[in-house]
């Protein structure tokens, strides 16, 4: 039987959880009835194809734990109707490993559902419902949900880009509120539902076609409501110092504010929004040089960063919007980012050590004023090709039973080999000493008849005569060894001798030094563990003593 009482001591610096590697985002892109009314739906899946295609590889991910194999981004697709419709919602595929095909697959048919699928009157588009439902389909039961649903749910970003045909109602002739409603919900979704218990979700928006420029204000005020924009209200808007600005949050003001105020503060120009400072927030991603009615493929030209731009794309319109999302990770349920050590490492990195880099706050934006989702703000580092990891060895540095060995070779440390805590042995087997202890590791006690063979590198200096008993089994401990395994080269491990164990009579202690000195001792790093490495070691010893006297005994 292997030393239990050593194992449950050190059991104590062993509480840390596995690290592991954060979850890819869930992207789900959200489309309106009316951006398929045009015949559109091929040259969506032609822009989206090769881009979608960079995120996502068939049949990488054979490890579910190990996310480095994994799709980059999850793809799902689902689109909203318009008015008179059975259904407000329809979910094509949910964001899935390796949705990024069953998107490809399945848009290039919703042109020929259009009819059934996006019915009646264009002019009412449900946008505020779609985005509701959207919500209570990917976090099904709410905070009603069993606790490990719930558990799932914090381990993935979950991200929305919506493509907007136009705004949700063209006129106010109908009271139903579809302005007010749509962002409403878009705030909701970013706020974590309304008792702000669920994960976020914010919405990016991008427009389709437009009807002159009358969306687009609108679009960016959607943007800032889903956390993807800035906006300022009021009269100072132009001013060229932002400190003179009145950024507003938009979920704050459209509260004391009905569908017709702001329906006329959009058109009177009152709200100046786009993108913001943080690089998350793009703001509406419109298409003004295309005409009145811009193209279903020009989405391409958000889609791709700087470098790859497309032809008849303008490259100041480069967003690579998949690649801001592949730099998008959640802060797990009931923690916050402070209290979780990120890391970003580069793709294929071998030393943890050496290659990957801890976030701080200063290194991210946050989306949600929560703070439990955030960004990466370096995008150049973050390319879509690394990952991020919370530390991969929690319990680096400290103390452990090496499986297997015996004796000094059984004390060990955790060290980080190939991103994994490794639990490699503090000492080197050396000849016994008498002592009490096992000094070369082989499960026996003072056996320096037979021991000193084994290390001919080593002779005894005369300064430490005697404490081999001439190489005779005549050590004894009257009372029980306290010496410790000291000593990691041969001269601080002869140091180590404390005196308390005899070769019989005449044995005397070494000329030099008159106090022997001891190896220090290395410091752990064990989170919640109120046993000082001091202490710990203390305790490890007495139990290998424990366990050395009841061999003996036997």
């Amino acid at each position: 039987m292997k030393k239990p009482l050593i194992a449950a001591a050190l059991m104590l610096c062993a509480s840390s959880a596995a690290a592991q590697q954060l979850a890819a985002p869930e992207t789900m892109l959200m489309f309106g009835g009316d951006v398929f009314s045009n015949g559109q739906s091929g040259n969506l899946s032609s822009a989206l194809n090769f881009h979608i295609d960079s995120y996502w590889e068939t049949g990488a991910c054979t490890d579910a734990n190990n996310y480095a194999t994994c799709d980059i981004l999850k793809f799902g697709l689902s689109g909203y109707p318009a008015a008179d419709c059975n259904d407000s919602l329809t979910v094509y595929t949910t964001p899935s490993e390796d949705g990024g095909g069953d998107v490809k697959d399945r848009i290039s048919t919703i042109q020929n559902e259009a009819g059934n699928t996006f019915c009646g009157n264009p002019d009412r588009r449900h946008t505020d419902s779609g985005l509701r439902i959207h919500r209570e389909n990917t976090f099904p039961g709410g905070i009603f949900a069993p606790d490990p649903v719930q558990e799932l749910w914090w381990q993935t970003p979950h991200l929305t880009m919506l493509v907007l045909g136009d705004i949700p109602q063209l006129d106010d002739g109908v009271p139903d509120g579809r302005i007010k409603k749509t962002l409403t919900q878009a705030c909701l979704n970013r706020e974590g539902g309304i008792s702000g218990q669920l994960p976020s979700i914010p919405t990016w928006v991008m427009m389709f076609r437009k009807s002159g420029e009358s969306p687009v204000p609108f679009a960016n005020l959607l943007a800032a409501a889903g956390g993807t924009g800035e906006c300022c209200y009021g009269n100072d808007c132009d001013e060229d110092d932002e400190d003179d600005r009145n950024i507003i949050d938009v979920c704050e003001q459209i509260q004391g504010r009905t569908d017709t105020q702001i329906r006329n503060d959009l058109a009177d120009g009152r709200y100046d929004c786009g993108p913001g400072s943080s690089p998350h927030m793009t703001g509406a991603l419109a298409f003004p040089d295309q005409g009145p009615f811009g193209q279903l493929k020009d989405i391409r030209c958000h889609l791709v960063g700087e470098g790859n731009t497309p032809t008849g794309c303008d490259e100041s319109t480069d967003t690579n919007l998949l690649g801001i999302f592949s730099c998008i990770r959640q802060v797990a349920r009931g923690t916050t980012f402070d209290d979780m050590p990120i890391f970003y490492c580069p793709e294929d990195y071998v030393s943890f050590r050496d290659e990957c880099t801890e976030l701080t706050r200063d290194d991210v934006s946050f989306i949600d004023d929560r703070e439990t989702i955030f960004i990466m703000n370096d995008l150049e580092t973050c390319d879509g090709t690394g990952s991020f990891v919370d530390n991969p060895c929690p319990l680096e540095g400290s103390y452990c039973v090496v499986d297997g060995a015996q004796g000094r070779c059984a004390l060990g440390q955790y060290e980080c080999i190939n991103n994994t805590d490794t639990c490699t042995s503090m000492y080197e087997p050396m000849p016994e000493i008498c002592n009490g202890l096992d000094d070369d590791c082989n499960g026996v006690v003072d056996n320096m008849s037979t021991s000193w063979d084994e290390f001919p590198q080593y002779t005894l200096p005369n300064a430490y005569e005697g404490l081999d008993c001439q190489q005779n089994n005549v050590c004894t401990c009257p009372e029980g060894h306290t010496d410790s395994y000291g000593g990691a080269d041969f001269t601080s491990y002869l140091d180590s001798w404390e005196g308390v164990c005899a070769c019989g009579e005449g044995l005397s202690e070494p000329a030099a030094p008159a106090e022997p000195a001891f190896a220090s001792e290395p410091q752990a790093s064990c989170a919640n563990a109120a046993t000082t490495p001091s202490a710990l070691v203390l305790i490890l010893l007495s139990l290998l003593g424990l366990g050395v006297r009841r061999r003996m005994a036997r």
